[in-house]
């Protein structure tokens, strides 16, 4: 399975801020997407199952209206 999916920014940083405030609005404009942080969502769901190797990466995204959806993580996982 490959998975590629944004996540939120490291803790204490401007960018967590921002995205803690808009979350709740992109929400709503964003058609349910939450901003999570996906990695700790992924490898507790799949981890069982299956072996998770995650790589974060920065997605080349227009910074308006997206400036907030950054990070992100890619990666695949296997079956174990």
């Amino acid at each position: 399975m490959i998975i590629m999916e944004h996540k939120t920014a490291g803790d204490g940083t401007k960018l967590k801020m921002f995205q803690e405030v808009v979350g709740p609005i992109f929400n709503i404009i964003g058609n349910g997407c939450k901003v999570l942080d996906m990695t700790k969502i992924i490898e507790s769901y799949l981890g069982n199952r299956f072996s998770v190797q995650l790589d974060e990466f920065e997605a080349p995204l227009p910074a308006f209206p997206l400036l907030f959806a950054r990070p992100h993580v890619k990666g695949v996982a296997t079956k174990k």
